[in-house]
C-alpha cells in the first residue's frame, strides 16, 4: 500500500508501471502531456520478473518520438510489451464502464482481449488501418471494383475481430455473476451481451449479413463520408436484473460491477498465463463499505502482486497490509 496526501504523486507512481507495461499512459493518449513543464522529454525505467527471469524496461520520450526497450532490445511497436508484462488497473474512473458511453467498454474489452490473445491486437490494428482507407474513399469517387476490394477486406477483418470478441465474451459471462456475488453477496442477476452496430440476420453467416446491410447503406455512407458500421461502432450491454444497468443500477451496484470487470479481466489472463497480472487500486476501495472492501481483498490474497495508492490508510488498518509512505521519502 502506497500512502500520501493528495498530490503528492500516488497515482503518478501507477502511472509509471503502467507505461512500462502497456506504453501508454491510463490518462491521456498525447505523451507530450506526459512531459514536466520543466523538461523536453522523460524517461522511465523499471525492473520486473517474468516468468522467473528478471526484465529491465524502459522507455523514454523525446521531440515526439517514443523509444521502448527490453533490456537491450529496441522494440518495433509498443504492443509488443503486451506479450510479457500483464497489467490491471483499477480505476475510480471504471465506473463509466458501465454507465458510459459504447467507445469506454469497446476499449475495455480491446485490451482485456490483447491481453488474453496477442493475435488480437495484430487483427484490430489492421482493421483500423483498412477502416481509415475505407473512409478515405467514401469522400472520392472511386472506382466501383476499388471499392468492392476494400469493402471485402473491411468484411473480411470485422469479422474476425467480432468473432474473437464473442469468443472472449462466452468466458467473461462465465464469471462476472461469480465475482459480482463474491464482492457483495447480492443475489442480482448480471447479464453482458454483445451488440452489432447492424440488425442480425440469423438465419445467414455474421460475413454475408455484415455484406448486405452495407449494400443498403451504400449512398448513406458515400453522403457521411464514414464507414457506419463495424466493430469500431459495437457496443456491450450490461443488464441488472434484465434491465440496462446503466440506467437502473444504483451507484454502488454500478461500482461493484466494474470492480468485478478488473477481476475477470486479470483471471482470464492468469488463466491464459503461467503468471497472474500485476494490479493496481488508485483509491477504488474508499467509496465502498467495509463488507464488500473486505471481500475484495480476500480474493486478493496470496494471489496477486498488487499496489494500492490511498491518502486514509486508516481504512485499511484492519487488512495488515505492507505500506510505503512517499512523504517520507521525498
Amino acid at each position: 500500500m502506497i500512502v500520501g496526501k493528495n498530490g503528492i504523486g500516488k497515482s503518478n507512481l501507477l502511472e509509471a508501471i503502467n507505461y512500462l507495461g502497456t506504453g501508454k499512459s491510463f490518462r491521456t493518449r498525447n505523451d507530450q502531456e506526459l512531459v514536466n513543464f520543466n523538461s523536453s522529454f522523460f524517461h522511465i525505467k523499471g525492473e520486473f520478473i517474468h516468468q522467473q527471469n528478471e526484465l529491465s524496461i524502459s522507455c523514454g520520450f523525446n521531440n515526439e518520438k517514443k523509444r521502448i526497450k527490453i533490456g537491450e532490445k529496441l522494440l518495433k511497436t509498443t504492443s509488443e510489451l503486451f506479450q510479457f508484462i500483464k497489467l490491471v488497473y483499477f480505476s475510480p474512473q471504471d465506473i463509466f464502464l458501465i454507465s458510459g458511453p459504447p467507445a469506454i467498454r469497446r476499449a475495455f474489452f480491446d485490451l482485456s482481449i490483447s491481453q488474453y490473445d496477442y493475435s488480437y491486437i495484430k487483427i484490430l490494428r489492421q482493421y483500423f488501418r483498412i477502416l481509415k482507407q475505407r473512409n478515405q474513399l467514401l469522400r472520392t469517387d472511386s472506382k466501383a471494383a476499388e471499392k468492392r476490394s476494400w469493402d471485402q477486406q473491411f468484411v473480411s477483418c470485422a469479422v474476425e475481430i467480432i468473432n474473437k470478441r464473442i469468443s472472449y465474451l462466452k468466458k467473461f459471462k462465465k464469471q462476472l455473476d461469480l465475482y459480482v456475488s463474491r464482492i457483495s453477496d447480492d443475489v442480482e442477476q448480471i447479464a453482458i451481451k454483445y451488440n452489432f452496430s447492424f440488425p442480425q440476420n440469423r438465419t445467414i453467416s455474421i460475413e454475408d449479413n455484415f455484406f448486405q446491410q452495407i449494400a443498403k447503406i451504400k449512398s448513406r455512407e458515400e453522403e457521411v463520408h464514414y464507414s457506419l458500421l463495424g466493430p469500431h461502432l459495437d457496443d456491450y450491454q450490461i443488464d441488472l436484473d434484465k434491465q440496462p444497468a446503466r440506467f437502473y443500477a444504483s451507484h454502488g451496484q454500478q461500482r461493484t460491477i466494474a470492480i468485478a470487470f478488473r477481476f475477470v479481466q486479470a483471471n482470464l489472463i492468469h488463466k491464459q498465463d503461467s503468471e497472474p497480472p500485476i494490479l493496481m487500486f488508485d483509491d477504488v476501495l474508499a467509496d465502498l463499505d467495509s463488507f464488500r472492501t473486505s471481500n475484495i481483498l480476500k480474493l486478493l490474497e496470496n494471489k496477486y502482486q498488487i499496489f494500492i495508492v490511498t491518502p486514509n490508510p486508516d481504512n485499511y488498518l484492519e487488512y495488515d497490509l505492507d505500506m510505503i509512505d512517499l512523504e517520507k521519502l521525498l
